[in-house]
Parts: C-alpha cells; sequence; structure tokens
C-alpha cells in the first residue's frame, strides 16, 4: 500500500451491545509480544489483497478489522439468539457507516454467537452459508470488503475443510474465531490441546486470526444482577490470553498474527506485571 494505516474506534461492535505452568519472564514477555496486533501494510498486503486496488478515498483511508455481518438467513433461523443490533443489519447500512467513518475497506466477521450450538452438521452448513454470503458481498463491492470465514470450532475436522475452502476458494484475509468453545465436556479455551490441529494449520499458513470475545456457558450467571456483555465479554478475551500463553500455545505458532478485539482488554495492563 502506498499510504499509511490509521486507527480509530468506531463504536461498540453488533455482539457487545486450562492451569498455569511456570515459565520464564523472557518467555512471558516473548509471548505477550505475539499478541500485538498492528494493522500495518507489511502485514495487511499479504493478508488482504483487496486492499491492493486503487480506493477512491482522498484522505488516509482505514481499515475496519472488527466489522460484523449478519445474513439474513443466519439471522432468521438464530433470532432469538442474535443481538438486536443485528437483527436490523444490511450491508448498505454497514457501507453508509463506513463512509461515515471514512473505513475504506471493513473486514467481514460472523456476530455473535457464531455457528456453534452443539449440532456439528449444522455448525457445518452455517459456516459455509455465512462464508459464501460474505464472499459474494466482497465480489459485489469490490475493494470494501475483506473476510475473516468463520468456522465450526470445535468440530476439529469441519474446521480445518472450512480454513481450507476459506483461504484456497475464497481468497479469505484471515480467519475468525472465539475465545472459547463449549460442549458437553464444558468450556474449552483457545491454549486447550483439542485445538491443536488447527492453530498447526493456521500457522502453516501463516493466517491472520481474528479473535472476538465470547461468554462462556461456566460464566453466564456469575454476577447476576449484570449483564454478561458487560462483566464477561472483556474478561474473556483476556483469560483467552493468559490461556494461550501460559499454554504456550503462542510460542509454539509463531507465525499466526493475531487480533484480539477491544483492545485486547486487561492484557496490556498485565503484561507489565510478568
Amino acid at each position: 500500500m502506498r499510504k499509511s494505516l490509521g486507527h480509530r474506534s468506531f463504536g461498540p461492535c453488533i455482539c457487545c451491545s486450562t492451569s498455569p505452568t511456570s515459565i520464564s519472564r523472557r518467555s512471558a514477555l516473548s509471548g505477550i509480544s505475539a499478541t500485538a496486533a498492528v494493522a500495518t501494510a507489511s502485514i495487511f498486503g499479504r493478508a488482504l489483497p483487496v486492499l491492493g486496488e486503487t480506493l477512491p478515498v482522498e484522505k488516509t483511508p482505514l481499515i475496519h478489522v472488527h466489522h460484523h455481518f449478519a445474513p439474513p438467513t443466519y439471522v432468521a433461523e438464530n433470532r432469538s439468539r442474535v443481538s438486536p443490533a443485528a437483527l436490523d443489519w444490511t450491508p448498505q447500512k454497514a457501507l453508509d457507516a463506513m463512509d461515515a467513518e471514512g473505513v475504506a475497506t471493513a473486514v467481514l466477521s460472523l456476530a455473535l454467537p457464531g455457528v456453534w450450538f452443539g449440532d456439528a452438521d449444522a455448525a457445518r452448513r452455517t459456516s459455509r452459508l455465512c462464508n459464501d454470503y460474505a464472499a459474494d458481498l466482497a465480489r459485489s463491492h469490490p475493494g470494501r470488503f475483506g473476510l475473516f470465514p468463520v468456522v465450526p470450532l470445535p468440530d476439529i475436522e469441519g474446521s480445518l475443510r472450512e480454513i481450507e475452502y476459506g483461504f484456497d476458494v475464497l481468497k479469505a484475509s484471515g480467519i475468525g474465531i472465539v475465545t472459547n468453545y463449549s460442549d458437553e465436556s464444558g468450556s474449552k479455551w483457545l491454549g486447550n490441546p483439542a485445538f491443536t490441529p488447527v492453530f498447526e494449520e493456521l500457522d502453516r499458513r501463516k493466517a491472520v486470526v481474528f479473535v472476538h470475545p465470547i461468554v462462556a456457558n461456566c460464566c453466564q450467571k456469575l454476577l447476576p444482577d449484570v449483564s454478561p456483555l458487560v462483566s464477561e465479554i472483556p474478561q474473556d478475551t483476556t483469560r483467552a490470553v493468559t490461556n494461550l500463553l501460559f499454554t504456550g500455545t503462542f510460542s509454539r505458532f509463531r507465525d499466526i498474527r493475531f487480533i484480539f478485539s477491544h483492545g485486547g482488554c486487561q492484557a496490556p495492563f498485565w503484561s507489565g506485571l510478568i
């Protein structure tokens, strides 16, 4: 890219209206540095091919990497699960908001709660439907949209297939995941060994991985008088970063370029304490 990238907050997103092991300070700080997600031309020149196009923006073009979308079919099937803001989402409203804020390109990631509701076949079907919808949107509006495809974790085999489809067929900008996944065995954060095959593949591809928080099943009612969107959404990014660090996941998969939404939540504050 010829121009430097700006940074700005664009208000709340439409979703948010393992035992520690002993590690050295050097290893901890090295792991923390791997969590820094900097939207620079060196990263996005490879990760976002769409940004190589000349865009009709007079001022410095902005790239919004935390931009949720809500396909009509997905909303219809999950009306009781999605946020009220997702019910009103349309491509034109997204473009209008981008133009108002000077955003040249938005990278689409699926609105919460995602696709996993306990049925692997349904999660695979919904993932493909949503990813194809976003890819069609990007093709219909050249240069305006990128894509972080959703994957049907904790279904490992289905996720590996969708990663292959997302990168090789849809030419995606990266992959979008959430901070934890819950199944019949409980909630698993991203450093759980069960997710190793997925991170091995993402590391092999030197992928950009956008991580958005989601409230874990175990934490829905820790503060019964406070909405978990207020008390738990920030906390779960912090849990995920901590879990990835202390399980050594950051150290093992150094070619993954993580983007943690909401400024990494508490991680920047406690990083100086280690």
